[in-house]
Formats: structure tokens, sequence, C-alpha cells
């Protein structure tokens, strides 16, 4: 006994950890190993491949981080050098490969470890990677440079789900690609016969380790369950929430469908929840999981993909929404909580059909186990009935006018079954069916067809055969519906297809409502005709358009009316179009609705959409529709025509006629903003959102460029073209010179937006850029997308494009063989460019004594001679060679970048002139350059005008960036031109004042706008 007690109370020294690592697992808060990694380390630091089989929470990750960190400490110290690739981790989906790399970079921060997640576009020189198989094999593939070849450590996690996503042929990729001779570790919660065999492929003389059953829960985990009928199921789940006010849940459903379904339900009820699914893209799944972890939201709806492999701590309820039929996805979903010796409650709500799975599941949790049942006073669930039944209305009216026309399965059954079993194939009916299920017993006939599924299912079938030739030949002409009365009357079971009421959702506008009704006329379905006979559909659409539902009273209720008595109630000081528009409430862009009272958005404005709800509880009466411009008043419906809405419409929708646009260089009128404020048009700050100061001065000098801006006000002129960032750039230029704005300033919100999509986030908001590569990424992201097939050329080509030629000088060296009379090798070509850099001198070998107060300086025409075509550049990639460079083309814009920032690598050059940081040598020198007539012609030999007729070479400034501050942490502004009276503006972000030319001149130049005399 003391033995086992002295076994049960190792610490991590014990099993032969560094003291940096041991440190590391006190910090984390672990005091002591778990059962898997006190029997899986040991055998890992003698250098043995491992196969761990062990449940969720039982600490495997620690069991493979920990003992490859030692061995990774142990090689750099004995190497003196950090070896790069030294372990490589495969996981199933990237949420968990974020969570390992987590776990690897808080173990080995003591360390300095580094690792990095496969997921495109990453630095690749850490020590650690963590992946998808898919990812690293298309890397291993594609990325040029890339190998394993110094792998030492390759670790397989949740290798049993690996196997059964599809990533065989990755993994034979990867296997492949990778040193034999390296250490292997596979863990799994379970071994199956693929695993198995990949243990086989991988690991040699492995060591097995078991620190689980097969089936098992931890003993601080509290169980129960709640048995309900199937309709109340939502009620329950509302009250078991209530009961657990302040608690972080997780709720488990069988679909897709079903966690965004219950999402909205909730969110209508007041409810925190967030929902997780197999079909939601990467990164919204990332960062639901993100908001639920940071506790923004303490529910998280989610299926299966969800219920293995997540370290989500301090999970406290576990809801089994829809009972797993499989009994290992039941134990997998309970391990979210009572993770890591926690305590935790797992709750399932039973109905009448889960009664045969949910029996399983205690079967092979223990012979003689019982899961408790908690008991509820149902009278205190019914009260919430009535609460519940109207968020899941309003949230099926949401989901069908987002697109999704799909009726969500209400208590998980396969209704698509049970129809085919029905004999149903009527969509009117099918929607009657959905709405009220079947009762008990045709639900219990299913169960019994279902157990002998592919026997049962021939039999239908020929029944239905035979039941269509009898009525074919004795009916004589008898409809099937009626057919089936007659079968479920022989066969005692009540027919589900009697009349129901069908309440169809209110139609969006007039238009529709017509389509789809036609006043009354009868249908069309699938050849056969049905018609609204009975009374209760009378009185359903008299509750849909009131008293009557004659044609000509709907149309009545939906004529545009100018004498709305709410237009005062109209609130221009809280409208703001420049964020994303999507509704408040179901977070979608479709359809939606901006309310001209508080500015909230919503989806839709149908009787059962948000807006129209948010109408009768707030009194909110006027909204716009977003994409159309037209007001309606709710929750009468009827359409606004009023002139005093043309400015709110003008700022939603910027335009201009191509009149307005010729003069618009010719303006010196001053606008007045709705907050008293006045501005020039084409003269308002952006705001910085958070640290985007760079795309801010670069949006603002491209707005000097006339054809460019000219282009993008006229939204014809790019309507072929699908791309966000040309829409939103196009919005942005629209609003920026816009004469009517209710404020002196605009928001890039929805053109950051599109810049961090289309740059797969090389640009985002948060973090600091450099204009000079957002301005090339920029100019050739819009050429790509505006250009077309004839001459590949675009606005961006026609502005900025001009033409280098370029002769490449090489030493004999490299040649000797190929030309033996000559001393170099010469190459000339012509290149198109955008931009010119230009390199500014290096700093003098001596200096005197009152050098360090004088501001060293050069004239822009001597770094201009890098392109005479007589200068030499020396360049060392991709070989050593010699440049010269000769401007045979000048572009209608000329972009001339200050080369000030120069990464250095290998040594710190110390240099009076240059302030010093560890990779990056900042220039101190100020350039003087000419704010008007700068000509080129006498400093760089320019062709005759031959062979380019009409040359002109003299250019004016028209925009300056000046970078201020350290590298990568200062701020940028600009200095930009007015033309109409010549007047120049200092902009950095919101601030905008005039200053002098002089000034301009004075400023240090980074990046520079010259524009083409005419």
């Amino acid at each position: 006994m003391a033995e086992d007690k002295q076994e049960t109370e190792k610490t991590f020294a014990d099993l032969g950890l560094c003291k940096e690592l041991v440190e590391a697992c006190e910090n984390l808060g672990w005091k002591k190993p778990t059962k898997i990694q006190e029997e899986a380390i040991p055998h890992a630091l003698q250098g043995k491949d491992l196969i761990g089989v062990a449940a969720t929470g039982s600490g495997k990750t620690g069991a493979f981080v920990l003992p490859t960190l030692e061995a990774l400490l142990k090689d750099s110290q004995e190497r003196k050098s950090v070896q790069p690739f030294f372990v490589c981790v495969l996981s199933p989906t990237r949420e968990l490969a974020i969570q390992i790399a987590e776990q690897f970079e808080a173990l080995g921060s003591g360390i300095g470890v580094k690792c990095v997640v496969l997921v495109g576009g990453e630095d690749m020189l850490q020590q650690s990677i963590v992946g998808t198989p898919g990812r690293l094999a298309d890397h291993l593939s594609n990325t040029k440079g890339f190998s394993l070849h110094a792998l030492k450590y390759l670790i397989l996690d949740e290798a049993d789900r690996l196997l059964s996503m599809d990533f065989e042929k990755s993994l034979d990729e990867i296997l492949k690609a990778i040193p034999k001779n390296r250490r292997t570790y596979l863990f799994s919660a379970t071994m199956t016969n693929k695993v198995k065999k990949l243990q086989r492929a991988c690991l040699r003389n492995p060591v097995k380790i078991e620190a689980a059953f097969k089936y098992s829960t931890v003993d601080t985990l509290e169980q129960g369950f709640y048995f309900m009928p199937a309709t109340l199921k939502d009620c329950y789940l509302v009250y078991l929430l209530s009961t657990k006010t302040g608690a972080t849940s997780m709720i488990f459903t069988r679909t897709c469908r079903e966690t965004d379904f219950l999402a909205l339900v909730l969110r209508k009820l007041g409810l925190e929840a967030i929902p997780i699914n197999g079909q939601m893209s990467q990164s919204n799944r990332l960062g639901a999981l993100n908001k639920f972890k940071a506790g923004e939201f303490n529910i998280l709806i989610c299926t299966d993909v969800a219920s293995r492999g997540l370290d989500i701590p301090s999970v406290d309820v576990v809801v089994n929404y829809n009972i797993p039929t499989n009994s290992k996805d039941y134990f997998h979903r309970v391990g979210r909580t009572a993770r890591a010796g926690r305590s935790g409650l797992a709750i399932s709500l039973v109905n009448q059909f889960d009664i045969g799975p949910f029996t399983q599941i205690e079967k092979h949790i223990g012979d003689d186990f019982k899961i408790p049942k908690y008991t509820v006073n149902e009278d205190e669930v019914l009260l919430l009935a009535e609460r519940v039944t109207e968020a899941k209305r309003i949230s099926r009216k949401s989901i069908n006018e987002s697109g999704n026309k799909r009726t969500d399965r209400l208590d998980g059954e396969d209704e698509e079954d049970i129809e085919k079993y029905l004999g149903i194939k009527n969509k009117k009916e099918s929607k009657k069916l959905r709405r009220n299920p079947p009762t008990l017993r045709e639900l219990s006939k299913l169960q019994k067809v279902q157990k002998a599924a592919g026997r049962e299912e021939n039999i239908m079938k020929n029944r239905r055969v035979e039941e269509d030739n009898m009525g074919s030949e004795e009916s004589g002409g008898i409809s099937k519906r009626q057919r089936l009365d007659e079968h479920f009357s022989a066969s005692g079971i009540e027919n589900p297809l009697v009349p129901y009421n069908d309440v169809d959702d209110e139609e969006e506008d007039f238009e529709r409502g017509e389509t789809a009704n036609g006043g009354g006329k009868v249908e069309e379905n699938r050849g056969q005709v049905v018609a609204a006979e009975n009374g209760e559909d009378e009185e359903e659409e008299e509750d849909l358009y009131g008293e009557d539902n004659s044609l000509e009273k709907r149309k009545s209720q939906f004529e545009p009316r100018e004498d709305c008595p709410y237009l005062d109630t109209v609130n221009r000081q809280v409208l703001d179009f420049d964020f994303e528009k999507f509704c408040s409430v179901s977070l979608s862009n479709l359809n939606v609705y901006a309310c001209l009272v508080c500015g909230k958005y919503y989806q839709g404005r149908g009787k059962k959409s948000h807006a129209y709800t948010h109408s009768l509880e707030a009194g909110h009466h006027v909204y716009v529709n977003l994409r159309t411009e037209k007001v309606y008043c709710l929750p009468d419906g009827y359409e606004i025509i009023d002139p005093s809405l043309d400015d709110i419409r003008h700022v939603l929708n910027p335009r201009f006629t191509r009149d307005q646009v010729k003069q618009l260089d010719k303006n010196r009128q001053w606008s007045r903003a709705l907050d008293g404020s006045d501005y020039l048009p084409g003269m308002v700050g952006l705001n910085n959102i958070k640290e985007t100061d760079f795309v801010n001065v670069t949006i603002q000098s491209l707005m000097r460029v006339t054809p460019l801006r000219n282009f993008f006000l006229i939204p014809e002129n790019y309507q072929h073209c699908k791309s966000p960032l040309v829409q939103r750039y196009g919005e942005l230029t629209r609003k920026i010179w816009h004469a009517r704005n209710f404020k002196g300033q605009v928001s890039p919100h929805e053109f950051l937006q599109a810049v961090m999509k289309a740059s797969k986030k090389r640009f985002r908001i948060g973090q600091q850029s450099d204009p000079v590569e957002f301005m090339a990424w920029l100019l050739n992201t819009l050429h790509a997308n505006l250009r077309t097939s004839k001459k590949n050329n675009s606005i961006i080509y026609e502005c900025f494009q001009g033409e280098l030629e370029v002769v490449k000088e090489i030493p004999n060296k490299a040649i000797t063989e190929k030309k033996e009379n000559g001393d170099i090798f010469t190459e000339t070509s012509r290149m198109p460019f955008l931009m010119l850099g230009l390199d500014l001198p290096p700093p003098p070998l001596f200096k005197d004594v009152m050098e360090k107060n004088i501001i060293p300086q050069v004239p822009l025409f001597n770094i201009l001679k890098k392109f005479d075509g007589e200068t030499v550049t020396e360049v060392v990639r991709p070989r050593v060679a010699r440049m010269k460079y000769r401007v045979i083309r000048l572009p209608q814009y000329l972009i001339l970048h200050m080369q000030r920032f120069k990464k250095n690598n290998f040594f710190i050059e110390k240099n009076p002139h240059f302030r010093i940081y560890p990779v990056l040598i900042v220039s101190m020198i100020t350039v003087n350059f000419p704010v008007k007539n700068l000509e080129l012609k006498d400093f760089i030999p320019l062709p005759m005008p031959k062979e380019i007729e009409r040359l002109r070479s003299k250019y004016d400034l028209i925009a300056n960036i000046v970078h201020d501050g350290k590298p990568n942490e200062g701020f940028y502004r600009v200095f930009v031109q007015r033309k109409s009276e010549e007047l120049w503006y200092e902009m950095q972000d919101l601030h905008v004042s005039e200053t002098l030319p002089q000034m301009v001149a004075l400023s240090e130049a980074y990046l520079q706008i010259y524009e083409q005399q005419q």
C-alpha cells in the first residue's frame, strides 16, 4: 500500500524532467502528473516509440509535449544552436492544432520554444510544427524550400479521427517525406483497425500505454437526465439553462442546422449563445470558440466536431440536446466537463424516442449503473411554452429569409423517412406534417419499420405499387389522397394529412405576395390542384391580411403613402452606414433594414421578422432597406414616399453624375455636416480603427489621382467586377468626395474588412504595416480584378504603369564556357513598373565633432541618377550581377519610394546617420525635392520624341507620405494638394489642417506621388 501511495504522489521532477519544464508545469497549475503522463513520460525519455490510449481530459497532450521539449532542450544544448522543424504534431482539426500549439508555447516559454500552426502564410523558422495532415502535405508538395529532412519527432494526436476524416493519402505522403530515423508517438481514444495498421506502418517496437477503459467517465462527473415529451424539449432546455445562470454550458445537437436554430432561439430569449459546427468556415469556427473561451458567450451550441480534442477550460454543464446513436459519442461529449480533476455536470434531454439509445449508453457505463432521473415541476416548464414557441417562430423565419429554405428538424427525428413511410410527396402536405409531427402510434410503427430497413422498405414500396394499381383499376379515378385516407382508416391510425392550420410566412413585398397567393387563386403543385376549401384557411388569411383576404384589400394595405405620421421620429444623428451591414440579431447580411430612429440593423420586415417585433416593442416605425433604399413604416407595412428622406439615401449610397465628377477639381465651396462641422469634399478625415493609419495615408494619397478617382466615382465603370475589394474601394471613394455627409469624417471599416479578406490577413486591423507594401499590394490587386482581356489593361495601368530598360551584366566567372572572348555577359530586357524605389546614399566613413547636430541632406536628382542608364547597381541575388536601369516610358502618375528602412539579418551596422534597431536600419537623411516642376529629362536620359510621341517629362507633387517614430511602431501622416485652389493640407487620421508648400518641401519624404503636367 505504501508503494502504491508513493506512485500516486509522484511529481513531474520524479519523472525525469528538467528544472525548466517542472517550473513551467507549476506555472500552469499542474500539481502532479496524470495517469497517462506518469506512465508515458518515462518511456518517452528513454527514446521509445509510444502508443497512448486515453480518454479526453486525461492530460495526454502534456504526455507528448513534455518529453519532446525535454529532447529539444538537450539537442539545442549539444548543438549550441536551435534545430528548426524538430517536432511535428498532426491533429484532425485546426482548432485542436491551435490548442496544441498554445500548449507547446506555454510549457516551452522558459526555454524559448517557438511553434507554428500550418495554416498558410506563417513564418517557417520555428522548432515545432502543429497542423492538419492536408495542410502539411500541401506545403511539402507546393512550398519551395520546405522540407522535413531534419525532423526528430512525429506525433499523431487523435489518430482514430485522423483516419476517419479521409487523411490516409496525406498521411502516406508525409510518412514518405520524413526521415525514418525518428521517434513516433501515437495517441488515440480508441484502437480501431485503421489505427492498428498505422501503428505497424510508422512505429518501431512501441510501448503501449492504456490509461482508460474503452468507455469510462471520471469520478468527478455528475450525470443525470430529464424525461419529457418531444414537443416540450426546447422548454425543458430553456428551463435548465435558466437554473444554471452564469455557468458555462455546451449543448450538443445532431445536425449543423440545429446549432444555428437553437442559437437564434436562445438569443431571442435573452441567453448568450453562439453556434459552432462543421459547415462553418475555419475563421468563423475559431472566432466562435475564442469568444466562448473569453467569456463573451457562456453557451456554446455544437455538433460532435467539437466534442473531442478541444481543450475548453471550466465547462460547467454539458447538455445532450439529442441523444447520440453511438455510445462512444456520449462519452466524448460528457468528457468536455469535469476535466483535470474539476467537477462537472452532464444532463441529457430524453424523450419517448430516445429510450433505446439511452439504455445502451447506460449498459456501456456499467451493467448495474443507472443514470439518475431528475424531476422538475412541469407547471414551471409550461409557463415558458408561449415564449419559447414565439422565439422558435421568429428564428425559423430568420433562417428562411437568410436563404435556408429547409425546415429544421424539431425533435431530431428524420422527417424524410417519416414522409417516405407515409407516402407523402406533396410539398404543402409535407410542410404541414413538419409543423405538426405524427402521433406516437405512427412513430412507433415507423421505428418497427426502420429496424428491418431493407426488408420493410421493399415491402412498403410493393404495397404502394399495389395500392396505385388497385386505385387505377377499381376506384375509377379516385385521387391518391383519398386512397391514402382509406388506407389509414383501415389500419386504425389517424391520418396525419387531415387539414391543418398552414400559416404561411408573410410576403416581403406586395409583388411577392401577389405571386405567392394569387389573390385566392388555386396553385399547382406537381400537377395537383390544391385549393383552400375549409373555413380554417379563410380565417388564417384574415389573420394575415386583415378582415378580408381580397386582392383589393391587400393592394390598399401596401400602397405608398406620403403622409406618414412618424417621419418626425427619424434621428439622423445615430445613422452610421460606414460599418458592416449585418442584422444585430441573426448576424446575417441578407435583406437588411436599418431603423431610422435608433440606427440598428434588422433582417426582413414581415410580421415574423425582427424589425416588425422591434417596431412593436420599441415604438420605432421607420425603416429603410439598405439594398433597395426604399423606406417603410412598420408595423403597417406601407412604403413612405417623401423627398425629405433623399438625404438619407444619398448618405447610404452617394452618387455622382459625370458632369459633377468633372467639376470636382474646380469646387471651392465648403460643405456643412449634420453635426455642424464644416469640411471640404475630398478632404475629410478617416477613422483610425486600430493602427490602420498606413491604410488611411494610402487612401488619401490615391484620392488625388484624378483619373482613378473619377473612375471609382461612377459605379457603372466597374459593375462587371464582383470583387468585394473593388466595390468597397468604390464606396469609400464616393463617401470621401460626397458633399452631403452627416459627419465631417468617414470610417473605412467596410473597406478594411475587404482588405483583410482579400489579403488573407496580411494587412489587418490592430497591426501596423508599411504603406509602401500596402500601396503595391492594393494597386496590383485592383488591377487583377479590373483588367480586361484587351491587352491586359486597367485604370491602374493607365495611371501608374511605366517601363524600364534593364541591362544586366554578369561576371565572366559564371559563364566562362559560354563566352570566352569577353569579360562580361550582358542581358537587356524591358520591365514595366508601378513604383520606383530610390536608394538613399550610404553614410560617410568619417565625421567631425559638429556632425551630430547636422541633418544630412541629399537632392532628389542625385538619387534619381539610378535610372540614367549609366549608374551601376550591384545585386547579389539570385546571383551576383551589375544592373543598369533606364526609363523608356513615363507614367501619367509617378510613384517614388525612398527606401528608408533596410533590413540587415547578419549584423548591426553602427552609423551616425542611422538609428539602429536589431534587424532594421532607418535612414535619417533628408531628401530635398521640388513641389512643382520636377523636370526629369534634365537628369535622366529619356527616349527621343520620335519613339514616344508627345513626350511630357515635367511633374508636380500631389501627395507626400511621411513616417514619424520608430520603425514598425510609429505612425504615418500625409501632405496632399487641393487642386481647386492649389492649397496643401496635412492629414493624419481625423486631423485635417491647411499648411504651406514650404512645409511640404521640408518634410521627410517616404512615399510620393507626382502628376504629369498636361
